[in-house]
């Protein structure tokens, strides 16, 4: 890797900025592992603009999400050269992990569904066994998987304990990016 190269990121008002672990813990984590600094350019809209940045060549390296990607990487424009989950992408079987190539990175993707505080416990379980179900249904978990994501269920207390550990994994990072 260059000292130095131009990475996307994406809006500071988008997702990855505010989730468990911020999107500057996830290039840290790189920089760190890398041992090099990334010049990061914000792009609002998703993954568009990061894609069309790297088709022109006005950044070297972009990070998305597998459905972001599928297309160049099926037509030869693109090409992985790992995946930062915990497990390989349903749709890149063959792309190792970070991991797996040595370097201590993993980024998995994790969306869920909120109810406002307060709501009775009885109905919390309602909503988690009937999203426990959909996740398990092998329909969803092939459309998903054709989105290039991994189906997984984390109930309640569990998707808590993970936004719980992202947030104190961020801590450090933060303190040391400003």
């Amino acid at each position: 890797m260059p000292a130095s190269s131009a990475w996307t990121t994406e809006s500071i008002f988008s997702w990855p900025i505010f989730s468990g672990r911020l999107w500057r813990t996830w290039t840290w984590d790189l920089e760190q592992t890398l041992g090099g600094k990334f010049n990061l350019i914000p792009f609002e809209g998703g993954s568009a603009g990061k894609v069309t940045a790297l088709l022109g060549k006005k950044v070297d390296v972009i990070i998305a999400s597998p459905s972001a990607v599928v297309a160049n990487v099926q037509s030869g424009r693109f090409r992985i050269l790992a995946t930062l989950g915990s497990q390989r992408a349903v749709s890149f079987p063959d792309v190792p992990t970070a991991t797996e190539l040595g370097y201590t990175v993993v980024e998995d993707t994790v969306n869920g569904f909120a109810l406002p505080a307060g709501t009775p416990e009885e109905i919390v379980q309602a909503y988690s066994k009937a999203l426990e179900k959909v996740v398990a249904d092998p329909t969803f978990v092939d459309a998903v998987g054709k989105l290039g994501f991994n189906a997984n269920f984390l109930d309640a207390r569990k998707q808590a304990e993970l936004w719980d550990q992202r947030e104190k994994e961020a801590a450090p990072v933060i303190a040391a990016t400003g």
